[in-house]
């Protein structure tokens, strides 16, 4: 059966709103953020998705608390589905600090009775690399792709995931294999790209709409 997946960038980070010295490793989403995860779970629940999925960056988890309180979905906090580079502190390089991310009990105290990946350990989420690699980003699109294809909780389901700018422009290039034109413009906060798999044949439906966004709230 057919399967729709429809990719979601989170909503407006601290870090998105500051200069890059003053980033931090995990930050919440802004107030202009709230605002535009109301709009996106507003319109996302019109299309009457079966699945949510997440990152357990927390800008991603505030996005899909949203989504999960308008659709009455309980989400799923996929440990793969990070943004690319992973968790870290600082800016220069050869000078970044590798930060674990949030372990299970602090996301379940957060955002209680949501399932959480059991590779996401009570240590945090992220044990890799300090940065994660290039090689090793391509790699991880590589195995969320073939989930996205191969699995059979998916099949004939409409999953949302709210994920990360970076790692959709990384999953569609794995997926599509060349990048079309407008898959190189950024993508917006909360913006939406859908796509469908019918057989063995992606199609792309739409990529970074922000149809669902009053102009004040774009960024």
């Amino acid at each position: 059966m057919p399967r729709s997946i429809t990719l979601v960038r989170h909503a407006q980070s601290a870090n998105n709103a500051l200069p890059e010295q003053d980033r931090v490793p995990d930050p919440d989403i802004t107030d202009l953020g709230h605002e535009q995860s109301r709009f996106a779970a507003q319109w996302l629940a019109t299309i009457q998705p079966t699945r949510l999925y997440c990152s357990g960056f927390l800008r991603s988890l505030r996005t899909t608390d949203y989504v999960a309180r308008q659709t009455g979905l309980r989400p799923y906090v996929h440990r793969e589905l990070f943004e690319q580079g992973g968790c870290y502190a600082g800016h220069v390089e050869g000078e970044l600090v590798a930060m674990p991310g949030m372990g299970r009990i602090e996301i379940d105290e957060r955002f209680p009775e949501w399932e959480i990946d059991p590779n996401i350990s009570v240590k945090g989420w992220w044990h890799g690399e300090i940065y994660e690699s290039d090689h090793a980003a391509k790699s991880r699109a590589t195995r969320i792709a073939q989930w996205l294809k191969a699995s059979s909780e998916l099949e004939g389901e409409r999953s949302v995931l709210i994920i990360h700018a970076d790692l959709i422009r990384l999953l569609l290039s794995v997926i599509f294999e060349s990048i079309p034109w407008e898959i190189t413009e950024d993508a917006c906060n909360t913006s939406v790209t859908n796509m469908t798999l019918s057989g063995d044949e992606w199609k792309l439906q739409t990529y970074n709409s922000i149809s669902h966004l009053p102009a004040k709230w774009i960024t």
